[in-house]
């Protein structure tokens, strides 16, 4: 799992956030973001680096702020939290990959 993710930062409780690539050759452009949090649990946020952002706002206020900031810049936000998690609504879960991954990887070992 952790070669179809490019980890671009870090979140303030050490959370690792990422572009879920999904296949080798993925484009940034077309992944989705995902967050390896402290458990070693993987959660699609959103589609976009910037929804991730507002979708990580504590308050209404901060979402506000955000949306601005990148509305300034020319950046697109999804206009609500829930547009944000019906546009993610249809990927695979991240941590059922992973799961499935390390079991296989597991049955193959001696």
């Amino acid at each position: 799992m952790s070669r179809q993710i490019a980890f671009i930062g870090r979140e303030a409780d050490g959370g690792l956030v990422g572009y879920w690539l999904r296949r080798e050759g993925g484009a940034v452009e077309e992944s989705p973001i995902v967050v390896l949090d402290n458990d070693g649990q993987f959660q699609c946020t959103a589609t976009t680096l910037q929804d991730h952002f507002v979708q990580s706002a504590n308050d209404t206020e901060a979402v506000a702020s955000i949306r601005r900031w990148f509305q300034r810049r020319g950046i697109e936000t999804r206009r609500s939290p829930e547009a944000v998690w019906e546009a993610i609504g249809g990927l695979p879960d991240p941590n059922e990959l992973s799961w499935r991954c390390q079991s296989e990887e597991a049955a193959g070992s001696p």
